[in-house]
């Protein structure tokens, strides 16, 4: 992920996936913080799960508990 030096004061790397699944950015304005997810999911029958030791039935069920967190 790459942030514009005029955008290095308002937002930042909140959290990367130890997968290289998802990455969470945290933007903060004025009073307001806004979170927003860049994610990639390979298909199913990639060798990325196996590889990975990665859920492929619920690939999403990491960044749901993210979401979850976040939402609260």
């Amino acid at each position: 992920m790459l942030i514009n030096e005029e955008w290095g004061g308002i937002a930042k790397v909140e959290k990367e996936d130890p997968n290289k699944q998802y990455i969470w950015l945290q933007i903060n304005e004025k009073e307001t913080t806004f979170r927003l997810d860049a994610c990639y999911f390979a298909p199913k029958n990639s060798k990325i799960y196996k590889r990975g030791n990665l859920d492929s039935e619920d690939p999403y069920a990491s960044l749901k508990r993210d979401i979850s967190l976040f939402s609260s």
